[in-house]
């Protein structure tokens, strides 16, 4: 996104990232973050919190909003606050995985909608492939295993087969996809040089994953 100069982002499913918080501190920026009403109520709570007891400012440019990606009209009433006549970003983070493909095609979409009214590009990190063998074990984070106990949701029965597959889902829908895998950042990361993380442990942590930085296809 600073490479593009973003001004304007979306956030779909934007949970407690401090994303949001961190971009809004460039006064040009506007963010507007959107979630399930319990999570959206929860994040606006917070955020003021900090913004309250600190001394970071006010932050006249960061907006919490109710909606689901599978309803498109909550997302068009969201994306309220931002100009059609610049483009902006979509983000989803740690969404689709806990999405059927079913329910993936409807949020793409929903997104594709909104990416037709205001150009732009849709940022995507979790398009996980399901492992090729038995031998092969999805290291799932410690919040991930603790929704699946507590939703009753496995979202390794969601991931995609391949790489091939992935990029044709998108494509079908409409989009252009951009691929990039997490190994073109390794060398800028600070963590695992203090972790003490070696080059093989990074290439084991980020084998497979990739981001998908994608626009409506042009006709």
């Amino acid at each position: 996104m600073k490479q593009s100069d973003v001004s304007q982002v979306f956030e779909i499913a934007a949970g407690f990232s401090p994303r949001g918080l961190e971009m809004t501190s460039d006064p040009n920026v506007t963010y507007v973050e959107v979630d399930l009403a319990e999570n959206a109520r929860l994040k606006r709570k917070i955020v003021n919190a900090i913004i309250t007891k600190s001394t970071i400012g006010s932050r006249r440019n960061i907006y919490f909003e109710e909606g689901d990606v599978l309803d498109l009209t909550s997302l068009q009433s969201a994306i309220k606050y931002l100009d059609k006549t610049k483009p902006i970003t979509i983000i989803t983070e740690g969404l689709l995985r806990y999405l059927t493909f079913a329910e993936k095609t409807m949020a793409a979409k929903n997104i594709k909608v909104l990416l037709e009214q205001f150009s732009g590009t849709w940022i995507v990190s979790d398009t996980d492939l399901k492992p090729n063998s038995e031998r092969e074990v999805i290291i799932l984070p410690e919040s991930f295993r603790s929704r699946k106990t507590k939703t009753g949701i496995n979202p390794d029965l969601n991931l995609f087969i391949s790489n091939a597959e992935r990029q044709r889902f998108f494509e079908r829908i409409g989009f252009t996809v951009e691929d990039h895998n997490l190994m073109e950042i390794a060398d800028e990361l600070v963590s695992p040089k203090r972790l003490n993380k070696t080059n093989k442990e990074i290439k084991d942590l980020f084998n497979g994953k990739h981001v998908y930085i994608m626009s409506n296809c042009v006709t």
